[in-house]
């Protein structure tokens, strides 16, 4: 990139040239009668004359960040216009052209903490970025990939979201047509419920199933507590429709440090996001998979068997064994915006294989008569708890 003396420099010699031409215009044609100018002397009449002043080309004085943000969304429309072409692959530029790149750990109103290669950044949000007609109600989140701007301080600025490969997020609680992004450019996601205190809740495991099928992430199921169990069978029984129709499920004791080792190696070099309701030991989980990263645990309250906050907020952390965590806050609920009741079965694979056996084209498998599904579920070939979530998730669905 060419620097301030260069540009100006080659901006000086380009107006020279434009003014030389315009003086061999003017010699050869009749030239115009010239007025009188009171700021001239009375005897000066050789205008022409004034265009041989030098004057100094200065480049323009831009506001902190301007040339960062034009160059970022240059690159940003570049992008798009790529993913448009079909180009496959990552389209880039040169870290000079694009700006300062990182990732953000760490969200706040209005403010996010960015991870650099060389240090960490408190940085604002520009005015410019908005969530409009993204489907999403939050502009960035933990995760995502930025483009900044910085003075040298402690401070920036984020000028650009660079796009995001996947998404982990839930109905927003009070636009209930939008999503709210909870983590973004995840690997996969650890869907962590506990066999007791509280206890397994099938439904948002499905949930969160859907979910990660919808925002290309890879999932896992992680059954916690199993110390709590009577017997190791109880919990392969239960999870059985989970493991034959392909789901990887790893069972867990943050107490004993059962199946720790297996998570370990799962987590390996992933970004890996841990999701489920409070109480379930996904803090407790991180601390056996690292034991330095200190987090805050709690036990379950014992008024309500419910498991008590102690991650208030999103964050990332670095495993030393190579890829990132991220921790989240319990939710109680996690609703599918832009999902249908007619599309509900595809993420069913053991009901979707069994469509073509019902009497009608466009089975809700709900309440028609000679539905496939049904009588699967009747002769046991559908686990029941399956089922049932399907209809309770059904029912939450638009029509």
């Amino acid at each position: 990139m060419a620097s301030r003396e260069e540009q100006a420099s080659k901006e000086y010699e380009q107006t020279k040239t434009i003014r030389k031409v315009r003086k061999q215009i003017k010699r050869n044609r009749k030239p115009d009668r010239v007025r009188s100018k009171d700021w001239l002397p009375d005897n000066f009449t050789d205008l022409e004359s004034l265009e041989e002043i030098d004057t100094p080309v200065k480049e323009p004085v831009m506001p902190r960040g301007e040339r960062e943000r034009r160059q970022s969304a240059v690159a940003a429309a570049l992008a798009d216009l790529a993913k448009e072409a079909g180009i496959s692959g990552e389209f880039s530029l040169d870290a000079e052209d694009l700006g300062l790149q990182g990732t953000v750990i760490e969200v706040s109103s209005g403010m996010c903490r960015v991870d650099l290669p060389d240090r960490q950044l408190l940085c604002g949000l520009r005015s410019s970025l908005t969530a409009e007609d993204t489907g999403y109600t939050n502009v960035i989140a933990v995760g995502d990939r930025v483009v900044i701007s910085s003075d040298g301080s402690e401070r920036g600025f984020v000028e650009v979201v660079l796009p995001r490969k996947s998404v982990l997020a839930r109905t927003d609680v009070h636009t209930k047509h939008l999503q709210q992004v909870i983590v973004a450019n995840a690997d996969q996601v650890l869907i962590v419920a506990s066999w007791r205190n509280p206890p397994i809740w099938l439904e948002l495991i499905d949930r969160y199933l859907i979910s990660a099928a919808r925002n290309n992430l890879s999932p896992i199921i992680c059954i916690n507590k199993v110390d709590l169990a009577e017997d190791k069978k109880s919990c392969t029984d239960a999870l059985k429709p989970y493991i034959d129709h392909g789901y990887r499920v790893v069972f867990t004791s943050a107490v004993t440090n059962e199946g720790v080792d297996e998570l370990r190696r799962l987590m390996r070099s992933q970004i890996t996001v841990l999701a489920g309701v409070s109480g379930v030991g996904k803090s407790s989980l991180l601390t056996a998979v690292q034991p330095d990263l200190n987090l805050r645990t709690a036990s379950v309250s014992e008024f309500s068997g419910d498991g008590r906050h102690t991650t208030t907020q999103v964050s990332l952390w670095s495993l030393e064994m190579g890829g990132f965590a991220i921790d989240t806050p319990g939710i109680r609920e996690f609703g599918l915006a832009g999902l249908s009741r007619s599309e509900l079965a595809v993420f069913y694979p053991e009901m979707a294989n069994l469509g073509q056996g019902c009497r009608f084209s466009d089975c809700s498998h709900v309440h028609e008569p000679d539905c496939a599904v049904k009588l699967a579920v009747d002769q046991g070939s559908i686990a029941e708890g399956r089922y049932h979530s399907y209809k309770k998730i059904f029912y939450s669905l638009p029509a």
